[in-house]
């Protein structure tokens, strides 16, 4: 690797890290410019520019890094995140299976992929992927609280309930609070709603 490429991609973290994004991308432009054939640089201006809020540019450069590291599991799990970031979920949902395919221990993959299906009404699939997700990352609570609204979308009703309450008692009792719950998971509306039916049983 290029000692000067390397030396704009280091210095591009620190200004991701004092949020001035336009500095970082300028020195991950001029990474790309030493080092035109290398996908990393350009899955780190991609991360910058989503985080300076310009999602074209962001999955522009995803897709270089792409197009030249076709077998990194990561970064189709980043295009996948722009994809959902855009609403365009049909083609999240198809990085994040080759996330998976690539890498069948990425816990985060199964872990938006369950969102995902849930969000389509597949909720046995759902349900398999936030299963995956513990064994790989046992504990988790998101997992767990995935894991027992898609339960009761489910109709198993009783056993969504022993896992909230356990949620409740050994974890956050906010998880009692559905407004909390929807800020803290950042979930769409079809969990949100299932969890704010779960909690209404409780």
């Amino acid at each position: 690797p290029d000692d000067a490429a390397n030396g704009y991609m280091m210095r591009s973290m620190v200004h991701i890290m004092e949020k001035r994004y336009d500095t970082a991308i300028a020195d991950l432009t001029e990474a790309i410019r030493l080092e035109p054939d290398s996908a990393d640089p350009y899955y780190q201006r991609a991360n910058a520019h989503e985080l300076a809020e310009n999602l074209d540019s962001a999955l522009a450069d995803m897709n270089k890094a792409i197009e030249l590291d076709s077998d990194n599991a990561a970064y189709y799990h980043s295009r996948a995140h722009l994809y959902t970031l855009q609403e365009n979920y049909d083609a999240a949902y198809a990085d994040l299976s080759r996330t998976i395919e690539l890498d069948p221990k990425y816990a985060n993959a199964h872990l938006d992929r369950a969102v995902l299906n849930f969000e389509r009404g597949q909720y046995a699939d759902a349900l398999a992927d936030y299963e995956r997700a513990n064994q790989l990352r046992p504990g988790g609570e998101e997992v767990y609280a995935g894991t027992a609204v898609t339960r009761r979308a489910l109709g198993q009703v009783e056993e969504a309930q022993k896992v909230w309450r356990l949620l409740v008692s050994a974890v956050n009792e906010r998880y009692n609070d559905i407004e909390w719950v929807k800020e803290e998971l950042g979930w769409p509306d079809p969990l949100v709603n299932e969890a704010r039916k779960l909690i209404a049983g409780l």
